[in-house]
């Protein structure tokens, strides 16, 4: 059997060209593995900030719902306190008119409103 060195030459190409095309496919392989690796990486990131938007979200909707019940405890309040002080207004200018009146009888009724005012004030605002 003679050596021909043709044969050998092809043999030889064949044999580095069927070693460049599978080094070539591993490193398609491993890129593809770490490009995959990558993107589910940024799906997880990506979850996790769609996660953390919806919580901020709901955490601003309770903030504004607690503002808003703040906000009508406070009219509610507000118009509590403008009728005591109304109330309170008329009983002192009755007060008054008995006092001008001057009448023995008067200050027993006085003394009665008093009572009625240090009531509602210790009461309401105590």
């Amino acid at each position: 059997m003679e050596f021909n060195v043709g044969m050998f030459v092809v043999f030889l190409m064949l044999a580095a060209s069927l070693g460049v095309a599978s080094y070539v496919g591993f490193l398609v392989y491993r890129l593809s593995k770490d490009s995959q690796r990558q993107s589910n990486l940024m799906l997880k990131a990506l979850v996790k900030s769609t996660q953390d938007m919806r919580s901020f979200d709901t955490k601003i909707n309770l903030v504004q719902e607690t503002g808003m019940q703040s906000l009508t405890f406070q009219k509610k309040a507000f118009d509590h306190n403008r009728i005591l002080v109304l109330s309170m207004n008329q009983q002192l200018k009755s007060i008054q008119k008995m006092l001008d009146d001057g009448s023995h009888n008067s200050a027993g009724k006085v003394a009665i409103k008093c009572v009625r005012i240090v009531t509602l004030f210790v009461f309401d605002f105590g």
